[in-house]
């Protein structure tokens, strides 16, 4: 079985998790599935991440969600809840987001995305597509972290919050509970990610992982103790059993 995630282990001093979900394995009805590879999407946003984690000036945590499809049959009406498929994923981000809150006191997640150019069918209305569009949450989106986006993104960034489409990623455990857990999203418009021939587009892969590692900075300030940040990458599956489950 292939690795759920795969985890690039930051400095034990930062409280940061940029979070990556690949796009590629999300069953999309033919209505609003892209017209470009979400393949290249997925590459796009993972360099993103990764860059962003070289100009953090206290590197980051990543972890990137490297699950498969959705079995075919869990997709059909009246089948079996699919959260099973998903629910060891959501018990390792849970993990990896209270070892940041033990090791540093506070965690703070980036979530980093591709949406589309233009309004879908499944949007209520059209809706301003800008090149970077953040997503907030008010019980995990502090006031300076938004400013921290805001600066750093400058115009790119949307005039308004939740615009297109707001996402994050709190795990259950924490939502809404645990103010020690911070959370964005910064959403790229795919033709930013890209170029013309559905190619990563390397211009912008460094503007935008400048930028969230300056989002990064922002929150973060340079470690005391610890400045070793050479700890292995790994990509792992935990199979850890948790007696709860998530609704």
């Amino acid at each position: 079985m292939p690795p759920r995630a795969t985890i690039l282990n930051g400095n034990p001093d930062s409280p940061v998790l940029l979070h990556v979900a690949r796009r590629a394995q999300l069953a999309l009805p033919d209505s609003i599935a892209p017209s470009i590879p979400l393949e290249s999407l997925d590459a796009a946003t993972e360099s993103v991440a990764k860059c962003a984690r070289t100009h953090a000036a206290v590197r980051p945590h990543l972890i990137v969600n490297d699950l498969s499809p959705l079995p075919e049959a869990a997709r059909l009406p009246g089948d079996a809840d699919p959260i099973d498929h998903i629910q060891p994923y959501a018990w390792l981000v849970t993990d990896l987001i209270e070892e940041r809150l033990t090791a540093t006191g506070r965690a703070v997640i980036v979530d980093i995305s591709s949406y589309p150019n233009e309004s879908t069918p499944v949007d209520d209305q059209p809706q301003p597509h800008p090149e970077v569009c953040r997503g907030i949450d008010f019980s995990h989106t502090p006031a300076a972290l938004l400013d921290a986006a805001v600066i750093a993104f400058g115009e790119l960034v949307s005039a308004g919050p939740d615009i297109p489409q707001p996402r994050r990623y709190v795990p259950q455990t924490q939502y809404g509970n645990d103010q020690r857990v911070q959370a964005i999203t910064v959403a790229i418009r795919n033709d930013v990610l890209l170029d013309g021939h559905f190619a990563v587009n390397p211009e912008s892969v460094e503007r935008l992982g400048r930028a969230i590692g300056e989002v990064i900075g922002a929150r973060v300030s340079p470690p005391a103790v610890h400045q070793d940040d050479s700890s292995p990458d790994l990509s792992i599956e935990r199979t850890n059993v948790r007696p709860q489950s998530y609704s």
